[in-house]
């Protein structure tokens, strides 16, 4: 004698067929992941620090001037500090923050398996690693490392972040 049980759960079977289908291509997860990865790069560009929480270096006196002389508006004809000049002078010079220009050129892109995060700016390494200045009129200058990306492993709030995105990714394939 023999007993035979067939179940048929669509529920189930959906969850499945979910499941299998995130296990499949998880392009879209892997592109949420990597927006939230660019999110946190954008964040360490407004608060000034790097993806450990670590405060970068001030810009140098000679940085600071640089900047204020590179827009005229900055001053009166008199070469005195105007209104905008001294109101830049009170925001305290946020490295790299003058155009913007790098932060934005922070892209990800997402593929089956895997997604990847970084920039295509010829001076983003200067800045992600520090270097010395050569020419004669900078002798012994140096720019200091501003790293922005993480590389030295992904920082703990990273990580929950991308397995928090995991999971709901998980939980809506389970589901629909």
């Amino acid at each position: 004698m023999s007993i035979s049980i067939t179940i048929n759960d669509t529920d189930v079977r959906k969850a499945f067929a979910g499941m299998s289908a995130l296990v499949n291509n998880q392009r879209k997860m892997m592109a949420d992941v990597g927006d939230g990865m660019v999110s946190r790069v954008s964040r360490g560009f407004d608060k000034a620090t790097s993806p450990y929480g670590v405060k970068w270096k001030p810009l140098s006196k000679a940085a600071k001037l640089g900047r204020l002389r590179n827009n005229k508006s900055n001053f009166k004809k008199s070469g005195r500090l105007s209104k905008r000049g001294r109101g830049s002078v009170k925001s305290g010079f946020q490295p790299l923050s003058s155009t913007g220009a790098l932060k934005r050129s922070i892209t990800r892109k997402a593929y089956k398996n895997s997604v990847e995060i970084g920039t295509d700016s010829d001076y983003a390494a200067t800045h992600q690693f520090g270097r010395k200045i050569t020419s004669k009129m900078f002798k012994g200058a140096t720019i200091p490392a501003r790293p922005f990306l993480p590389s030295n492993g992904l920082p703990k709030a990273w990580k929950d972040e991308m397995l928090d995105t995991m999971k709901e990714h998980m939980k809506k394939a389970m589901h629909g």
